[in-house]
């Protein structure tokens, strides 16, 4: 009787454990929290997956000093004229005093040119002729006497086939007289210069230089 009593209870527990063993686990209990957080660094691990690597930032270039630039030397520089000398006026020669020794003690023979005709520089046609004349003063210690005391080619262009030509007058000291020269122009246009002198014996005094310029 006994086991009839119990056998109720028994198939019960019995049907309790077969039910307990084909029910579902137990899911464990999470809070809202955790899956926030979770979900949360799931996204973060997301997006820095899918960032591309970041390029690194160049650093600022080394600044390069310069090399300082040397000041040069100066250099001295001879420079050379290349100015052109202008040509030398040809003047009339001073009257050129003679001293002549004698016997009777010391002689002087020089001379005053007044005036001379035509003035240098004198223009001209080819082979025209020219009388050049003198007026000469006497300054020297003895007499001119034509005779003894001439006028002749010294230098210069020669202009005349006569290389010599007379005083006018005698001429003593202080006093005056005339030379007249007759010159033969080139036949070439140009610029020529005659120079003639007075004469005593072998001594020269007195020059006078004359220009002449022949044109066309």
């Amino acid at each position: 009787m006994m086991r009839k009593k119990y056998q109720p209870l028994f198939l019960t527990l019995l049907l309790a454990l077969l039910l307990a063993g084909c029910a579902p686990a137990a899911t464990p209990y999470v809070s809202i929290e955790t899956i926030v957080a979770a979900t949360y660094a799931a996204s973060v691990a997301q997006t820095e997956a899918a960032r591309p690597p970041a390029t690194p930032t160049p650093l600022p270039p080394t600044p390069t000093r310069r090399p300082g630039t040397a000041t040069p030397t100066p250099t001295a520089t001879f420079v050379i004229s290349s100015v052109t000398p202008s040509p030398t006026k040809t003047d009339t020669p001073e009257p050129t005093a003679t001293n002549i020794t004698s016997g009777s003690g010391t002689v002087l023979y020089a001379c005053n040119i007044i005036s001379t005709s035509p003035k240098s520089p004198h223009r001209v046609k080819p082979r025209d002729r020219v009388q050049w004349t003198w007026v000469v003063e006497n300054i020297g210690t003895t007499r001119w006497d034509p005779s003894t005391t001439d006028v002749h080619f010294a230098g210069g262009t020669r202009m005349t086939s006569n290389n010599q030509a007379d005083i006018q007058s005698p001429a003593k000291p202080g006093s005056t007289t005339t030379v007249k020269i007759n010159l033969d122009v080139p036949k070439e246009p140009g610029v020529y210069t005659t120079t003639w002198a007075f004469r005593k014996g072998i001594h020269n005094f007195c020059y006078a230089t004359i220009q002449i310029d022949v044109i066309e």
